[in-house]
């Protein structure tokens, strides 16, 4: 991409009355603006100057563009180059001026248009690459400790710090020794635009440094290293846009915590995709697995959390804290999506499950957040039907009103298949009439029969583990059960019979949102 104004474009906008002649074959891109001195001796290659043309006497430089008063009456179509030739009467001083701010104006939209593509991206790979393609120049975007983020080159690189970071994916503690010796941290952090840096120690070749921020804190770094074009001053501009686009996509995602690396940013959105359905590269999964520290499948045994926390989002610092605290108690890696805070947890095994269980509900509690986890699974990339249990987990426990701090979905799959074969409502009556039987004998009586066929169902039918839950004796099980037969004209023995009633019994939990059975 050619990165600068044309003579052309700055000729629509002179007045026409001011124009005595011009000559614009070359067409050239420049990317600069300045104005013609007495004394002046060089002139910088690339760009547009201003001024009379008998200043320009005895300079024979071809790759520049003039704009002129021909004080001189000469012959500028000899020398080859771009020109606009101007009135005597022009005031030169006033005319720059306007076109300088004409100038930054131009440079201010190409770099809000960078912006505003980087900003839909939200992916850090795909952004460095449209940054190549933008400047022309190779990539390198750095963590804020110099660790390889990514980086885009259609060529080797010959420069000993940049090619080290892309070869071992960081920078070598000489370096960047070296760079604080030259005082380049110190332009850098005192800048708020990105700085240019020359060629020096461990650097062959002249680059911009940009830096990606949040809270007003380094997060990270972009560099564009001189070596398909040369570098110029809306090179620097539009770096500057790319690096406050990153740095709001960062401030978008809203909760960062301490761990946060510019690195997790990236597997953000390959997860996201994931969780949305969406095809991706799983090679880029492998890269987050083995960021985690975590063996590919089928290795891994993952779980689903989801945790409502938009309605808390004003309470930001409560909830950095509260995701820090996980971060430090779980092996787990957090992203937000919608309004939700999602989990992937990562357990050693089953004991450890269980653990992560009390640690979690210990943390729901004292912060006040209900979540829903789905069941384990083993292969990442079927994230997304995961998320769905998930979250449907904590819907249903909403749905029934349960007080748990944490739906597990493995407990709720049942009414999440009824809920989702049809309304509750339609569903049909199986054995409602039984049970609505039993409700009447119990408020008749005050005996606690629907209650303890429930459970009896629940522990497939063991008459000792079904006591124990009640908290009655083993005979006084089997009087309430012998009852119950009497009643309904029940057989206990009938499988398919006691499968209708046990599913009746959840229809009835979410017909009527009764307080659900322990």
């Amino acid at each position: 991409m050619d990165m600068g104004i044309t003579m052309a474009y700055l000729l629509e906008q002179i007045p026409q009355n001011i124009v005595r002649t011009s000559s614009l074959g070359k067409n050239r891109v420049y990317e600069g603006l300045g104005l013609l001195y007495a004394k002046q001796r060089k002139l910088k290659n690339g760009h547009i100057y201003m001024g009379y043309a008998s200043i320009l006497s005895g300079f024979e430089q071809k790759n520049i563009g003039l704009i002129l008063v021909n004080d001189l009456n000469s012959n500028l179509s000899a020398s080859g180059i771009d020109y606009i030739e101007l009135d005597k009467n022009v005031n030169i001083d006033e005319l720059f001026e306007e076109l300088i701010e004409i100038w930054h104006n131009y440079e201010y939209g190409i770099s809000l248009s960078v912006y505003n593509t980087m900003i839909q991206i939200n992916d850090l790979k795909l952004i460095i690459k449209k940054t190549f393609e933008i400047m022309g120049n190779p990539i390198i975007m750095c963590d804020s400790f110099t660790n390889l983020v990514g980086y885009y080159s259609d060529q080797e690189i010959e420069d000993p710090s940049a090619s080290y970071i892309m070869q071992e994916g960081h920078s070598l503690s000489n370096h960047i020794r070296d760079a604080h010796t030259e005082g380049i941290n110190k332009r850098l952090f005192d800048n708020t635009a990105p700085i240019i840096v020359n060629p020096g120690l461990n650097k062959t070749r002249k680059r911009i440094l940009g830096r990606i921020t949040l809270d007003n804190n380094e997060f990270g770094n972009i560099i564009v290293l001189e070596y398909n074009r040369r570098i110029s001053s809306l090179d620097v501009k539009i770096l500057g846009a790319i690096c406050n686009a990153v740095s709001n996509i960062l401030a978008s995602n809203r909760i960062v915590t301490m761990r946060t690396r510019l690195l997790d940013i990236m597997y953000r959105s390959y997860l996201l995709a994931l969780l949305k359905g969406e095809s991706i590269n799983m090679l880029w999964v492998n890269d987050w697995l083995q960021h985690m520290g975590w063996r590919p499948y089928p290795h891994n045994n993952f779980y689903i959390m989801t945790i409502i926390v938009d309605k808390y989002m004003e309470k930001y610092d409560t909830v950095v804290e509260f995701m820090t605290m996980l971060e430090r108690a779980i092996n787990c890696f957090l992203l937000r999506y919608d309004k939700f805070l999602i989990m992937i947890i990562k357990p050693d095994n089953n004991d450890t499950m269980k653990e992560y269980l009390k640690v979690l509900t210990g943390h729901l509690s004292r912060y006040g957040f209900k979540a829903g986890i789905s069941a384990g699974f083993d292969n990442i990339k079927d994230i997304s039907p995961y998320f769905l249990q998930a979250k449907a987990a904590l819907n249903i426990n909403a749905i029934l009103g349960k007080q748990d701090y944490i739906g597990d979905y493995s407990k709720l799959a049942v009414y999440d298949i009824l809920l989702k074969l049809q309304s509750v409502s339609a569903l049909p009556p199986l054995c409602k009439k039984d049970l609505d039987r039993l409700i009447e004998y119990d408020k008749q009586y005050g005996t606690e029969y629907y209650r303890t066929l429930y459970i009896y169902l629940k522990c497939s039918g063991n008459k000792v583990l079904a006591a124990d839950q009640l908290c009655i004796h083993k005979n006084t099980m089997g009087y309430r059960l012998n009852k119950i037969v009497d009643i309904l004209d029940l057989d206990l023995d009938d499988g398919e019979k006691c499968q209708k009633l046990f599913l009746s019994y959840k229809i009835n939990e979410l017909a009527y949102a009764k307080q659900p059975f322990p």
